[in-house]
């Protein structure tokens, strides 16, 4: 961007919080790659929890640094740190968490060459330097408890799955209102964590594990509404009953194997979605008891008529001039009647 004007984060949204905090200090992306050159890469992926890169240094030396979960990167051998200062790094992060932080550990080293043709196996990940912890804050939109409540009220459970640290995922459920301050937090890194059944809130969950819950809740007969963004929640998104994509930040693939993408990424347009599937569906068995019910009548004219001397009470084309007037325009006036306001607090039909 331009000096003075304003400017907005394309991508994920974890990236460029770290780009909007270099430029905050003063650093500008464009001189560091100038400088420091990329040259390998061991991109993140949700076993390993971290990403690594390498960059050349001036004099053909080269760096190596490495960020992620701070419980992949504050041990040995990723790092060769005094025990002490992991302990307190741990510590810090842990806190962090609990305050609905998002948390990062960044480590790094010098080597002394780098190959020319350097390939992502020079991302080495162990014998690393703790170089810091970085916390993000990602808040809950002001609309989202609000959303989170009409979905209870309209007996519609909502569960948080996520990868996020269990202290980041218990701050954030609690403040929208999806679990008590003393509800347990089932953290999918222990064994036997998906065996607990009734939680509300599963941290640490590989897309695997996302898999697994999902498929879990299904065959235990829920009906299930998957909402994600990521190329991890695909699979996830296509198992559940209903997949839901975020449209704008949302990725290709999330949006692909989605069955609904929300536009405008926004909670409350799930709320209004169910709210106007259950304002279609009463139409339609509004219209129908009004359809059969007329159609009854005038079938028991029709059986009935013989008996009281009438061959034919009603001719073909009376027939059709009575359906034409009674289920023309009443019925359009039917099928496009508004919610009624106990729609979204009866339970959902099965």
């Amino acid at each position: 961007r331009h000096p003075g004007q304003e400017w907005t984060a394309l991508g994920d949204p974890t990236e460029a919080a770290l780009l909007a905090a270099a430029a905050k200090l003063g650093l500008d992306r464009a001189d560091l790659q100038g400088r420091f050159p990329r040259v390998a890469e061991h991109p993140f992926d949700s076993d390993r929890k971290r990403m690594s890169t390498v960059h050349r240094l001036p004099g053909g030396r080269g760096r190596v640094i490495c960020k992620g979960a701070p419980e992949a990167l504050l041990h040995p051998p990723v790092l060769l740190d005094d025990p002490a200062l992991l302990a307190r790094a741990a510590e810090r992060a842990e806190q962090l968490a609990r305050a609905g932080y998002r948390v990062m550990a960044v480590a790094g080293t010098d080597l002394n060459t780098v190959p020319l043709n350097a390939v992502p196996q020079t991302a080495r990940e162990s014998g690393l330097s703790l170089l810091g912890l970085v916390a993000i804050l990602d808040p809950p939109r002001p609309a989202a408890a609000t959303a989170i409540a009409a979905c209870q009220q309209a007996g519609i459970r909502p569960l948080l799955i996520t990868g996020d640290h269990p202290g980041t995922a218990r701050a954030v459920a609690t403040e929208l209102g999806i679990i008590a301050a003393g509800d347990p937090v089932v953290d999918c890194r222990d064994p036997g964590a998906l065996d607990q059944t009734g939680a509300g809130v599963y941290a640490r969950a590989t897309p695997g594990q996302k898999l697994e819950i999902i498929q879990d809740l299904r065959d235990r007969g829920d009906t299930l509404a998957m909402t994600g963004d990521g190329v991890n929640d695909g699979p996830a998104l296509r198992r559940a009953d209903i997949g839901v994509a975020m449209g704008k930040r949302g990725t290709e693939v999330a949006r692909q194997a989605a069955d609904l993408v929300l536009a405008d990424d926004n909670l409350d347009t799930v709320v209004a979605a169910v709210e106007e599937g259950r304002r279609v569906y009463a139409n339609i068995r509004r219209f129908l008891v009004y359809g059969l019910s007329g159609g009854a009548a005038e079938i028991a004219v029709m059986l009935l008529g013989p008996f009281a001397g009438l061959a034919l009470p009603l001719l073909p084309a009376q027939i059709l001039w009575i359906n034409l007037l009674t289920h023309g325009l009443p019925g359009v006036a039917l099928g496009g009647e508004p919610a009624i306001p106990a729609a979204m607090t009866s339970p959902p039909r099965p």
